[in-house]
């Protein structure tokens, strides 16, 4: 459970991911970064800011560098408190998007026969 300023925070701060754009709201990752390093994050709630990031990534395909640059910035300042899986799958995810999906399988393929 997280305290009413925490998790407002978080709600907050949700909120701004889905608005962010480069042109609009450009300072939302230094802002990101500035919460995270409050110190007071739980893994619940910095795990519902990566889930927020990987529907976002899905909503705008786009944005895969400026969202794998939030994550990074997560990862950076809460390493302990962001699920290794939620980082791989939202990679996988952008990957997706930047090269397509089938040129992903095929890459996966070729790592999996060991080539």
């Amino acid at each position: 459970m997280c305290s009413t300023n925490l998790c407002v925070r978080a709600v907050s701060l949700r909120a701004l991911l889905w608005l962010h754009t480069p042109t609009l709201f450009p300072g939302v990752p230094d802002a990101a970064v500035q919460q995270f390093r409050t110190g007071d994050w739980t893994a619940s709630t910095v795990d519902d800011v990566v889930r927020t990031l990987q529907q976002r990534l899905a909503a705008t395909p786009t944005m895969a560098a400026e969202i794998l640059r939030l994550v990074q910035a997560v990862v950076e300042c809460v390493p302990a408190l962001v699920r290794p899986e939620a980082v791989v799958s939202l990679w996988e995810a952008a990957l997706g998007a930047v090269v397509g999906q089938e040129e992903l399988c095929a890459v996966r393929g070729v790592a999996w026969r060991g080539v």
